[in-house]
């Protein structure tokens, strides 16, 4: 059995209240509150054993121009896998996608991720708790106050 977790490194973006303006009719002055919405922005690191020549034998497959996705058990981990941002109760606020999956050429070592990044965009602000999910991989919860700092996200395991 594999041991794996996840986890994502989010970045709120636009989290920012304000006023569009004043609308007067009648010798009143009213204030229009715009409707707020959050960027959360971060990426996927996922770990396992490489492929470099796709035999289909390991967890990422990576190209000679360093771009990789996800093989065998992780063949779901790939540009355009979902995102879903969603509130405390699971209900869907937004959707995103993963950007192509980049292996670092230049690196050493064994233990080097495919990274994914990802932009989720409207997401409505206000909420107790965010829920972020990519593909079927599992719900990881946060309070807007969490997602304020950068939060890591890693799937698969190290070699």
């Amino acid at each position: 059995m594999r041991a794996w977790g996840i986890a994502v490194v989010v970045l709120l973006a636009g989290c920012s209240s304000s006023t569009t303006g004043s609308h007067t009719s009648g010798g009143s002055s009213a204030s229009v509150a715009a409707p707020t919405t959050l960027t959360v922005s971060g990426s996927l690191a996922l770990r396992g054993r490489i492929d470099f020549i796709g035999t289909g034998n390991g967890d990422i497959l990576i190209d000679a121009q360093g771009n990789c996705q996800g093989e065998g058990g992780f063949n779901d981990i790939k540009a355009g896998a979902q995102v879903v941002v969603s509130d405390a109760s699971g209900k869907t606020l937004a959707l995103g996608s993963l950007a192509p999956g980049m292996y670092d050429t230049n690196a050493t070592g064994i233990d080097i991720p495919c990274t994914f990044p990802f932009t989720v965009t409207g997401v409505p602000s206000g909420q107790s708790f965010y829920g972020v999910e990519i593909e079927h991989r599992g719900k990881q919860q946060y309070t807007a106050a969490q997602l304020a700092s950068p939060v890591t996200l890693t799937l698969g395991t190290a070699n």
